[in-house]
């Protein structure tokens, strides 16, 4: 895999990418914090990046299939290199609507480019490498999660926000030289689809995605997972950290167990291919289910031994997951199914943290634990009972027997 120059310089552009990607946030709450003080500020700062991933991941359905990977890579780093270099300038000035806008669009750039990277990896790889790929870009990934926001903490005690996010400029700098240097064999700018207007562009993926039945099912236990498994203990852990264990430092701990098993879960994948994908896939991600579960217990070991598992068998669903999209999706309209699949992803979350602080003060803490554990668990599991989901690949005797029925 390593051999291949173009993925490397690919993935390259995609690790420097998610490093300075994942240190905005964090240098955006402590400069914001230092200069006004203000939680409303921030609020509408994060909220603004959330949607703006949001509509960039939509966005990029259209986007990725109708034009060369390469390019929409290249202009979606260019923009977040122009927004960040504006934001430099304004985050100072008190320019709240330029400041909002701006993070806004930088939001946008990453949801296009993750969308498109995803597209890409089919041009890039081939298939019996993408497992080991998918492995190596989900490790990059954790590692810049874990690792920039520690950076940036002592780059901006030390040097300041604004030598900080120049640093981060210039990290979108070697993002784009990197990208600049991918050789590809797609040369046509635009793709021969243009007969198609925006809603049927969509709804052909979306058609396409309907088409694999495990792949509906799938989304519909990673909603849940995302909805109920992982939103109740972003509300609950620092509740129970600080109020029933009356130590904050465990909700650190917690994380970062979930964030060393979720390392260890890219590394074992990039060494072992399973044979049934979507068994190990869809059990790990059911593995989640007791993280829920291990609040109710008020253990901090039991904790963090739930949030590490959690971390390992997450990453070893996202590995085969994409892989088998990559493997299973036509490459005209890989674009389009992931972003359904990234909107899925994101879309859902913010609804269910308003919504479930209801419920909680409604029925008590430890009935929706056992509630979103155990909705995370079966669901996953229950995927298993599809056709297709056991390897991930639509049986094709059932395909041809949907033909003849439709």
């Amino acid at each position: 895999m390593w051999r291949n120059k173009p993925f490397f310089r690919l993935w390259l552009s995609y690790t420097v990418a998610s490093i300075a990607a994942a240190a905005l946030p964090t240098l955006m709450t402590l400069v914001i914090l230092d200069l006004y003080e203000a939680l409303n500020v921030l609020g509408v700062a994060l909220a603004a990046r959330t949607f703006g991933f949001i509509v960039g991941a939509v966005t990029s359905g259209f986007v990725s299939d109708r034009f060369v990977h390469k390019k929409v890579l290249l202009g979606s780093t260019l923009i977040r290199l122009l927004a960040t270099a504006i934001l430099t300038f304004c985050i100072y000035q008190q320019l709240f609507l330029v400041l909002y806008l701006t993070i806004l669009v930088l939001g946008i750039g990453e949801g296009i480019f993750r969308v498109a990277y995803q597209a890409m990896m089919v041009d890039m790889v081939s298939e019996d490498d993408r497992l080991a790929a998918n492995a190596v870009n989900t490790l990059s990934m954790r590692v810049s999660l874990t690792v920039a926001p520690l950076i940036v903490t002592v780059s901006f005690l030390h040097l300041g926000g604004l030598n900080t996010l120049l640093i981060i400029v210039f990290l979108w700098v070697l993002s784009v030289l990197s990208i600049l240097f991918v050789e590809t064999l797609d040369t046509k700018e635009i793709k021969p689809i243009s007969k198609l207007s925006v809603f049927q562009h969509y709804k052909e993926g979306f058609d396409e995605a309907l088409r694999h039945r495990w792949l509906m099912a799938g989304l519909g236990a990673l909603a849940i997972w995302l909805s109920l498994g992982f939103a109740v203990q972003q509300i609950l852990l620092p509740v129970i950290s600080k109020e029933e264990l009356a130590d904050e430092r465990i909700i650190g701990w917690a994380l970062g167990a979930y964030s060393f098993g979720a390392l260890l879960g890219s590394l074992l994948l990039s060494k072992y291919n399973p044979k049934a994908y979507g068994a190990t896939a869809f059990i790990a991600l059911g593995i989640y289910g007791f993280v829920p579960l291990a609040l109710i217990t008020g253990n901090e070991w039991i904790i963090y031994m739930a949030y590490f598992a959690g971390g390992v068998g997450i990453e070893i669903f996202n590995i085969p997951w994409f892989t088998a999209m990559q493997r299973e999706i036509p490459k005209d309209k890989m674009g389009r199914v992931s972003s359904l699949d990234f909107l899925v992803s994101y879309g859902i979350s913010p609804l269910s943290l308003a919504v479930l602080p209801y419920f909680i003060a409604q029925f008590g803490q430890d009935v929706i634990l056992i509630f979103c554990g155990v909705m995370t668990l079966i669901s996953a599991l229950a995927v298993l009972l599809v056709p297709g989901a056991w390897h991930m690949k639509e049986p094709k005797l059932s395909q041809a027997y949907s033909k003849k029925t439709h």
